[in-house]
């Protein structure tokens, strides 16, 4: 049984998963490593609340 800091991933419906701190996140964005999220409203906003500001 995997830890709680594991993710597995299906590699269907999501092909790859890491964990990120709000600074790690927003560096991600800046450099272009990490893509917001696009196309699902509810997905995005669940996002945007837990970073606390709007995506780029």
């Amino acid at each position: 049984m995997p830890s709680s800091s594991e993710i597995q991933v299906d590699g269907e419906e999501i092909h790859e998963a890491r964990w990120f701190s709000r600074e790690e996140l927003r560096a991600a964005f800046k450099y272009g490593e990490v893509l917001p999220p696009t196309g699902n409203l509810d997905r995005s906003r669940l996002v945007e609340l837990w970073y606390g500001e709007p995506l780029p």
